[in-house]
């Protein structure tokens, strides 16, 4: 499952691509938002990760443009503790879900899982 997260290049970053390729993720990854947005538009996603606190750039913008653009991959942002600023201005502009860092990447996965579901919903049971 196609993967883009547009975070900054950091320890953390290394950790969390690796533990969403664990999870059967194909990860990209890059640092800054203008790339971001162009990987965004130029190809398929299953989902978007996006890092509110990146320094010296603007994340908001970057969700605000992907959502003007029609880009309709599901957008989890992720926020400082407790900035529930960010959280709620990332879902005004059409974030499907945000989390709270630090966090374990079993909920991160769980997160992806339920958005998914929710845009492709499972065939009934017979």
């Amino acid at each position: 499952m196609r993967l883009l997260l547009v975070a900054d290049i950091h320890r953390t970053t290394y950790d969390l691509c690796a533990g969403l390729e664990s999870h059967g993720f194909a990860v990209t990854h890059c640092d800054d938002v203008r790339v971001g947005l162009s990987r965004a538009r130029t190809q398929d996603w299953r989902v978007i990760v996006l890092d509110a606190t990146m320094a010296w750039q603007d994340a908001a913008v970057l969700l605000e443009k992907l959502r003007a653009h029609g880009t309709a991959a599901p957008v989890i942002v992720l926020t400082a503790p407790n900035d529930v600023a960010a959280g709620i201005n990332s879902l005004r502009l059409g974030a499907d879900d945000c989390l709270d860092k630090p966090f374990e990447i079993g909920e991160l996965v769980a997160r992806i899982t339920t958005v998914l579901q929710r845009i492709t919903p499972a065939e009934p049971k017979a």
